[in-house]
């Protein structure tokens, strides 16, 4: 009789221990998943911020362009008002010399 309740103490003591390594085995798993739901986010935000950075230096980029585009049409629109003063004045000379 004792060996028998020796082996159904050894049979519950094992049934706890099984229940308890399943209930680990569960958090862990559980652990693992939200491990990677972060590992997911933390890749997503990496992407974000590198996007975020490349398109920064894209503007950047685009702004210079801008300045450099608007720069030159500053000195041709310059160049031209030179050309108009000139016609301008050469207009005047005509009229003069025409008597008018």
């Amino acid at each position: 009789l004792r060996e028998d309740i020796n082996i159904l103490y050894h049979a519950r003591d094992n049934d706890k221990n099984l229940l308890e390594e399943s209930h680990l085995l569960c958090k862990a798993t559980e652990l693992t998943a939200e491990n990677n739901q972060v590992s997911i986010h933390v890749a997503t935000f990496e992407e974000a911020l590198e996007e975020a950075k490349n398109s920064s230096s894209d503007n950047e980029a685009l702004v210079a362009s801008l300045k450099t585009d608007r720069d030159e049409l500053s000195k041709k629109v310059n160049e031209l008002l030179t050309e108009r003063d000139e016609l301008l004045a050469n207009v005047d000379s005509l009229k003069k010399d025409l008597g008018e």
